[in-house]
């Protein structure tokens, strides 16, 4: 092609370079990260001119029209994995571990949406306990026999789907409790940003980004996958406010779609993306000409991506469990796994516990 001949394929046609319709060799743009939100528009750098010689097209389904939904039983999941599955897999946990679960755990407290009373006072009852044991180490087997009992006691996943919504694969092998973990992470910030909750938390950072960074430091399974969104964190500037938390984590997530685009964990039914996509947020993003002249860049409109990912994650656009099972704990059955607990903590501690163990309609959440 002549320059001319690609500077008007450029300029009628820029969905040609998005990453949807090429494979291979194709040069799509590439995802430059953000340091810091201090203008109104992320651009990305321009793409490499297209190839001289006639490029082989592929064509490929197009799946970004597809709606962006939420579903309770995918944030409940990923809640359930964290803490029955991941953070089991230390043999012990330490101080530091210790106080990083509270602040985790005081974050699904505070900002998990349509949180049930029996998951919140189950939460408060899993946050007070390290601190009501001095936050002294302890080993994975105590950690799991306390789940084993508040889990039992509360029953907070009664209510919580046997199998991933919106989160579900095209195969068992793709998506599941990744896609659900990052659900989770969007619900808080979006839930943090919409409370407008002023508090300066940490030295005057925000304390539901400190409570997501603390997870992944700490627990997160896939080393490699921590690394790479510590690695993305430390790119940028650490947000100071919870309103900013919403486009910080909007960031690390297109960093980590970016990366993993074409590797062999993607879903092929679901490919990864620079989220939001054009056909669903149409005012989040446009093409313009490169500041430097070759070609079309992608600039996305910060407000209007931020206010998106609130609509997408609010409490009233996330879809509910209609699963009720039944089985419950007896009022007695809850009295004596209640008294359980309490005769397992050193007798000093005793009278001098908060929230170790709520006893429903009985006791305040806060004693």
């Amino acid at each position: 092609f002549s320059n001319e001949a690609i500077n008007i394929l450029n300029m009628y046609y820029p969905e040609a370079r998005s990453n949807n319709g090429l494979s291979g060799n194709e040069i799509g743009p590439s995802y430059n990260p953000v340091n810091g939100f201090g203008s109104s528009a992320v651009t990305f750098p321009p793409p490499i001119n297209i190839m001289t010689t006639t490029p082989a097209y592929t064509i490929k389904k197009n799946y970004n029209n597809r709606a962006d939904k939420v579903h309770q039983t995918d944030i409940e999941r990923a809640i359930k994995y964290t803490l029955t599955k991941e953070i089991p897999l230390k043999s012990r946990l330490q101080m530091n571990e210790l106080r990083a679960l509270y602040t985790f755990l005081d974050t699904l407290v505070k900002h998990t949406p349509n949180l049930k009373e029996n998951t919140r006072k189950f939460l408060i009852s899993l946050r007070e306990w390290p601190g009501a044991m001095g936050f002294q180490g302890i080993t994975n087997r105590e950690y799991k026999e306390q789940l084993a009992e508040l889990v039992e006691y509360y029953q907070p996943f009664e209510d919580t789907g046997d199998e991933f919504v919106y989160c579900k694969g095209s195969s068992s092998t793709y998506r599941g409790y990744p896609c659900s973990l990052w659900t989770l992470f969007h619900a808080l910030t979006a839930k943090a940003a919409l409370k407008e909750d002023t508090e300066i938390h940490y030295h005057g950072m925000s304390s539901v980004a400190m409570g997501i960074l603390n997870y992944v430091q700490n627990f997160f399974s896939c080393e490699d996958c921590a690394n790479h969104f510590i690695s993305g964190v430390n790119s940028m500037y650490f947000p100071n406010t919870d309103n900013e938390a919403v486009l910080w984590l909007w960031n690390l997530h297109n960093l980590a779609n970016g990366r993993l685009s074409g590797d062999m964990t993607e879903d092929p039914e679901y490919p990864k993306i620079q989220w939001p996509s054009k056909e669903n947020c149409p005012d989040c993003s446009a093409w313009s000409y490169s500041m430097n002249g070759f070609g079309m860049e992608k600039v996305w409109n910060l407000s209007q991506v931020r206010e998106y990912i609130k609509a997408v994650y609010n409490e009233n656009s996330i879809e509910k469990n209609r699963v009720t099972r039944e089985g419950s704990m007896s009022e007695e059955e809850r009295l004596k796994s209640r008294e359980t607990c309490l005769r397992s903590l050193p007798s000093s501690l005793v009278d001098t516990c908060t929230s170790v163990f709520t006893y429903q309609h009985q006791c305040k959440p806060d004693l």
